[in-house]
């Protein structure tokens, strides 16, 4: 499989709307949809190809889903799936608190490299491959906010390859602790969180005994660990953008559709 740009993956050549001011992009974005699969065969293509305990897809395939950006997920698993990449799930979410904080959603500093702070708060992997953590961008990828959003992917990647060097030295201290729900939470303190208890959720293990709960936190930190982010685009990435990728190593593949031959 060719990752363009990885390599630019170009199904149909728009090159003519480059002449178009940016005012114009509407027309561009409502042509390229005539070439996109309808939410009716991606939900068809989905039940066919993935199997229905497949991780977080009950937790957007619907229907009666009317947001364009979660039917682009999907497709987006779709096009991987076809191009010889595992689908291992979809909606990854792992959230993280600081439990001296009085709200959780603060976010919490962590020491990833040479005690520099740096911030996180809960994160969402649209798409997990066997080789990529993806996030599926059905507009154009032109803001800061788009690219905080990639470096704080970036950001969690490494914060759980450092997570689990640490405890593979034992210097970090782990346990758990239950939710009002009942569903158990990982604590973890050492350097790595600058001394203080930090809350980790992962919406994909909902395991109920310890053994299981700790095999599966650790399922996942050596999946992620060998992950590198992959940013697909339904639209084109202008050249600036795509050094500013490349320069924070992170893959691309844009103009992405399913080809249903």
């Amino acid at each position: 499989m060719k990752y363009l740009g990885f390599q630019k993956c170009k199904v149909i050549d728009f090159g003519v709307f480059k002449k178009f001011k940016e005012g114009f992009f509407v027309a561009f974005f409502f042509f390229t949809q005539l070439y996109s699969l309808s939410n009716n065969q991606i939900y068809n293509l989905c039940i066919k190809n993935f199997n229905e305990n497949l991780p977080g897809l009950a937790e957007i395939i619907s229907e009666k889903r009317k947001d364009v950006g979660k039917w682009f997920e999907l497709e987006s698993a779709l096009y991987f799936d076809k191009n010889d990449e595992t689908i291992l799930g979809l909606n990854l979410i792992i959230e993280i608190s600081c439990l001296s904080s009085k709200i959780p959603t603060d976010p919490v500093s962590v020491n990833i490299i040479d005690l520099l702070p740096i911030n996180l708060t809960a994160t969402e992997f649209d798409v997990v491959t066997s080789k990529f953590c993806i996030e599926s961008k059905s507009g154009k990828f032109n803001s800061k906010e788009n690219k905080s959003q990639l470096l704080k992917e970036l950001n969690m990647i490494k914060f759980i390859v450092k997570l689990k060097k640490d405890i593979f030295l034992e210097q970090i201290d782990c346990k758990t602790c239950k939710n009002k729900k009942g569903n158990l939470n990982l604590i973890v303190n050492g350097i790595l969180t600058f001394n203080k208890d930090v809350c980790l959720k992962c919406n994909w293990i909902k395991e109920t005994s310890e053994k299981k709960f700790y095999e599966k936190w650790n399922d996942l930190m050596n999946l992620l660990s060998e992950h590198e982010l992959c940013l697909a685009t339904k639209c084109e990435i202008n050249e600036d953008n795509k050094r500013w990728l490349k320069e924070n190593g992170i893959l691309y593949v844009e103009n992405l559709r399913y080809d249903l031959n």
